[in-house]
């Protein structure tokens, strides 16, 4: 179903995660992405703060896209997770985040990191496809609908 090269895995998707605000969601996409690329949690989780504190990632509409560049990373790799309940986010809409996809890029070839960052995002601008990965039952299900059509 997910090869090994694949950008996203259902072993990083978690559904129905209970955190208690913005550093707590960070600290566990951190968590998730050390495990998926051996690299310290506390290095993923600085990079991930740095970009936070140039702005929120929170893209509104209860979606947040926390991401950074990780210099010995070779491909993107992303964590899911489906919040419950919801988390402010400091998001563009003040609405409190639900649907978080975090990414590590790798620094090289950075237009291709930003068409899949695009590609991501505009998974998530589609209100029945949101709500369609809101409503996925299982990690599987939510893989399908957040990898269909992208490549990392």
């Amino acid at each position: 179903m997910d090869g090994a090269r694949q950008w996203l895995r259902t072993q990083e998707i978690e559904i129905g995660v209970r955190l208690g605000g913005k550093r707590a969601v960070l600290g566990e996409a951190a968590r998730l992405l050390a495990a998926r690329t051996g690299m310290p949690s506390p290095l993923i989780l600085g990079a991930l703060w740095h970009r936070e504190s140039l702005g929120s990632t929170g893209l509104g509409r209860g979606v947040a896209l926390p991401h950074a560049r990780i210099d010995k990373l070779g491909s993107a790799v992303g964590a899911f997770m489906r919040l419950g309940p919801p988390v402010a986010f400091d998001s563009p809409d003040d609405k409190p985040v639900e649907l978080v996809l975090a990414l590590l890029l790798p620094n090289r070839d950075p237009q291709r990191q930003l068409d899949l960052l695009a590609a991501i995002a505009g998974k998530f601008e589609d209100p029945q496809h949101r709500q369609r990965i809101v409503q996925a039952p299982d990690p599987a299900t939510a893989w399908q609908l957040l990898t269909a059509g992208i490549r990392g």
